[in-house]
């Protein structure tokens, strides 16, 4: 990928391109390369700050696992089954389906 927010300079130094910089980050850089690169970008105070947001979004992205999940609501529900027996019935043949009976409130 270019990156196209702080430049194509190659990854030898700053600007850093952000995809290296999100690379470093996910650990997903061949070790020494990461050792290298995580001495090098310390001191600069934009990869720094790249590093910083994507801890953040990390950190954001834990707390929406752990949040409950809203219910569906009932009519989308009744849509989504209505559209997956004709699909069924579409594959398999037959007669279609009949439309399951709305589910107690709370049970997804």
């Amino acid at each position: 990928m270019t990156d196209k927010i702080r430049g194509s300079i190659g990854p030898d130094g700053p600007p850093w391109p952000v995809d290296l910089l999100a690379d470093l980050h996910a650990g997903v850089l061949e070790p020494n390369r990461a050792a290298d690169v995580r001495a090098r970008v310390g001191d600069d105070p934009e990869a720094r700050a790249v590093l910083a947001a994507l801890d953040a979004v990390r950190t954001d992205l834990g707390a929406l696992r752990d949040a409950p999940a809203p219910p569906m609501p009932d009519h989308l529900a009744a849509r989504l089954d209505a559209a997956l027996a004709e699909e069924a019935r579409r594959a398999f043949g037959g007669a279609p389906s009949r439309p399951r009976p709305p589910r107690p409130a709370g049970r997804r």
